[in-house]
C-alpha cells in the first residue's frame, strides 16, 4: 500500500522514527529548492522532473530494469503536471520513495539539489529543524485569527491546526446556533406546557462581557486542544505572540509544558510575517545561548585522555548512538562522511567518496541520536568541540 503524507504534515521527531523505520529494498531521497512567488514557480516542476530523472538512472544502475525504475517513482512524476501542487510551496521540497510508500513535505528550509539512493533514507538537510539550538515554534493569537508556525533560525512555516476555528469570531458563530436552537426548543417546550416565561437564555452572568469571555475560554480550550495534537512528543519553545489579554486567557489553557518566559507583545495583525519571526526569535534566543553554553560545557566538564564520556571519533559515536547512548552530538555543518556500518559488530568502513550502498554516517549518528531522545547540535568547523569531526557527551 502506497502512502502519502501530504503538504501539511508536520515534520517531527515522530516523522524521524518513522523514516528510519522504513525498511525493503532501496530508498530514493530528493531535496529540491522551492519557490514561493508565483513567477518563480514553473521552474520548479522542471527541476523536479530532472530530478527524478537522475534517481531513475542511479535505479537502473543498481540493476534494476528500467520499466521497473519508472514504476518504482511513477507517483513522484505524477506531481510534475499538478499545477495546484505547484501554487503552494514553502522554500524547499523534499520527497522520499520506497516500494511501499511515497512522502513528500515542504520544508521551510533551503535546501540543494540531492538525490540520494541508499538502503535507507537521507535525513541530514531536515536536522535544522530539530537541532535543539534553533528550533521553536510560534503561536499567534489574535480574535481575527490565529495561527500555529514551525520555525528555525531561518524560517517559518505555518502548521496546520486540524478541529479548531481559526478566529474567535467564527467560533461565536457557532455559539450563537447552539444557543439559538436551545432557546427556540425552550420556547417550544414552553409553549407546550403553557409556561411563557419558562425560556430563558442562562449564561456566565447574564451581560454581554460574561458571554463573551465564556466563547473566548470556549474557544482557546478548542485552540489548546488542537496545539496539543500538533505538537505532541515535541519540547522546542513555544512563543506566545499576542496582546496581554489574549496570552493571558490562552495561559489559562496551556499544558504545553515549554512555553517560553518571553513573550511578543503585539497583535499578530499588525505585523508581518517576517517581523513576527524576528521578534519571536529575539525571545527564544536566549535560551539557545544557554542550551548550547551548558552542551559545551558538559563537553568540557569530562574531557581529558581516556575519558568514558565522550566520543571524538566516528566510529565510537555511531556505535554509542545506536545504542541510545549519546546525550549531546555535536556535527559540524556542510560537512560528510560516507562508508557503512554494521550495528550488529559496530564496525565502521569510511570511504572518501560516496560508493554504491554507502550511507552518511553524521546523518546517521544524528538520527540514532535524536531517536535516544539526545540533543543535537549542528555547528560550524571553528565551534567543534577539540576541533574534531564529529563529538558527543556520553550518558555511560
Amino acid at each position: 500500500m502506497t502512502l502519502i503524507l501530504k503538504h501539511s504534515d508536520l515534520l517531527t521527531r515522530d516523522t524521524v522514527n518513522a523514516l528510519l523505520d522504513a525498511k525493503g529494498g532501496p530508498h530514493v531521497s530528493i531535496y529540491m529548492p522551492a519557490h514561493r512567488e508565483w513567477s518563480a514557480v514553473h521552474h520548479d516542476p522542471i527541476r523536479l522532473k530532472n530530478l527524478l530523472r537522475e534517481a531513475r538512472d542511479k535505479l537502473v544502475d543498481t540493476g534494476m530494469r528500467p520499466p521497473d525504475a519508472t514504476e518504482f517513482l511513477s507517483e513522484a512524476c505524477d506531481l510534475v503536471e499538478r499545477d495546484n501542487f505547484w501554487q503552494y510551496q514553502s522554500d524547499g521540497l523534499v520527497l522520499f520513495i520506497s516500494a511501499e510508500e511515497f512522502r513528500y513535505y515542504r520544508l521551510p528550509l533551503n535546501v540543494e539539489d540531492i538525490v540520494i539512493l541508499a538502503d535507507r533514507y537521507y535525513l541530514k538537510p531536515l536536522f535544522e529543524l530539530f537541532a535543539d539550538d534553533g528550533r521553536f515554534y510560534v503561536l499567534s493569537l489574535s480574535e481575527g485569527s490565529v495561527a500555529l508556525y514551525q520555525c528555525s533560525r531561518h524560517s517559518i512555516r505555518e502548521v496546520e491546526l486540524a478541529d479548531t476555528s481559526l478566529s474567535l469570531e467564527e467560533s461565536a458563530r457557532f455559539d450563537d446556533v447552539e444557543r439559538s436552537v436551545n432557546l427556540h426548543a425552550g420556547l417550544s417546550s414552553a409553549r407546550a406546557t403553557g409556561k411563557a416565561n419558562a425560556a430563558v437564555f442562562h449564561g456566565t452572568g447574564g451581560g454581554y462581557g460574561s458571554v463573551h469571555q465564556t466563547q473566548l475560554q470556549n474557544f482557546l480550550n478548542e485552540l489548546e486542544n488542537a496545539v496539543q495534537k500538533a505538537l505532541a512528543q515535541e519540547t522546542a519553545p513555544l512563543v506566545l505572540v499576542g496582546n496581554a489579554k489574549m496570552r493571558g486567557a490562552y495561559l489559562l489553557q496551556n499544558r504545553y509544558r515549554n512555553v517560553a518566559e518571553e513573550s511578543v507583545n503585539v497583535d499578530p495583525a499588525h505585523m508581518s510575517r517576517e517581523e513576527m519571526h524576528a521578534l519571536s526569535y529575539e525571545c527564544v534566543k536566549p535560551v539557545f545561548a544557554r542550551m548550547r553554553e551548558d552542551a559545551t560545557r558538559a563537553f568540557e566538564q569530562f574531557s581529558g585522555p581516556g575519558s568514558m564520556h565522550l566520543a571524538s571519533d566516528i566510529e565510537s559515536v555511531l556505535s554509542a548512538a545506536y545504542q541510545h547512548r549519546v546525550s549531546k552530538l555535536f556535527l559540524p555543518r556542510g560537512r560528510y562522511v560516507w562508508g557503512r556500518f554494521d550495528p550488529l559488530s559496530g564496525s565502521v568502513q569510511v570511504h572518501h567518496e560516496m560508493r554504491r550502498g554507502d550511507l552518511e554516517l553524521l546523518d546517521l549518528a544524528a538520527a540514532y541520536t535524536l531517536l535516544g531522545n539526545g540533543e543535537v547540535y549542528a555547528v560550524s568547523d571553528d565551534e567543534m568541540p577539540e576541533e574534531a569531526s564529529v563529538a558527543a557527551v556520553l550518558r555511560y
